[in-house]
C-alpha cells in the first residue's frame, strides 16, 4: 500500500517539480522523503498533490500598476455653433506631458463615424507638446450633436481621456455666419 501511494505522490507532483534537473534526480528526493513518512503523512501529501493539480496551474498574477503620464490638455472641448451642413472641421487638441513617464496614445475612438483622427505613434517625453487635429464632416452630425471622443492612454488616473465637441449644424440655406 505504502509503495503504490508513493508512486500515486510522485505521478501527481512531477508537474510541480519541473525545475529539477533531470527526472532521476526527482524520484531519489522523493524516495527519500517517502521513506521517513508514515501512512497518514504519505495520505495528506497524496491529497495535497491531487489539489494543487485541480488548482488553475496558472493563477492570474496581481497586475503591477505601470506608472501613469501627467499630462494636461489646454482645450478638452469645443462649443461651436451655426456650423453648415457640409463642412468640414478641423479641431486642434493641444497637450503636454509633465511626468518623467512618457505619455502613449494606444487608440482613439469616438461616439460619430464623423471623426477622423490620426493616433500618434511617438511616445511624448516629459514637457514635451503635441497636438491632435480632429477632421469633423458635418454631413454626417445630426443637428446639436455632442461629439465624443475617447482616448485610451497611459494617463494618470484612468488611462482614458476625454474629448467633447458639441455643435449646431444648420442647412446651408439657414446658415448665417
Amino acid at each position: 500500500m505504502k509503495h503504490k501511494s508513493f508512486v500515486l505522490a510522485l505521478l501527481c507532483m512531477v508537474p510541480f517539480f519541473a525545475h529539477a534537473q533531470t527526472s532521476n534526480v526527482l524520484r531519489t528526493d522523493l524516495s527519500k522523503i517517502a521513506n521517513n513518512l508514515t501512512e497518514e503523512q504519505l495520505a495528506r501529501l497524496v491529497n495535497y498533490a491531487v489539489k494543487l493539480q485541480e488548482e488553475p496551474a496558472n493563477k492570474k498574477k496581481p497586475k503591477r500598476q505601470a506608472p501613469k503620464a501627467n499630462v494636461v490638455w489646454t482645450n478638452s472641448k469645443y462649443e461651436l455653433s451655426n456650423i453648415t451642413k457640409g463642412d468640414i472641421l478641423f479641431l486642434p487638441f493641444k497637450y503636454t506631458n509633465f511626468s518623467n513617464t512618457p505619455y502613449v496614445i494606444d487608440d482613439i475612438k469616438s461616439n460619430c463615424d464623423c471623426v477622423t483622427v490620426q493616433i500618434p505613434t511617438e511616445p511624448l517625453l516629459k514637457n514635451e507638446s503635441n497636438t491632435i487635429m480632429l477632421s469633423i464632416d458635418s454631413n454626417k452630425i445630426h443637428n446639436e450633436k455632442g461629439v465624443t471622443i475617447l482616448i485610451y492612454d497611459n494617463s494618470s488616473p484612468t488611462g482614458k481621456t476625454y474629448l467633447f465637441v458639441n455643435a449646431n449644424i444648420l442647412e446651408p440655406a439657414t446658415a448665417q455666419h
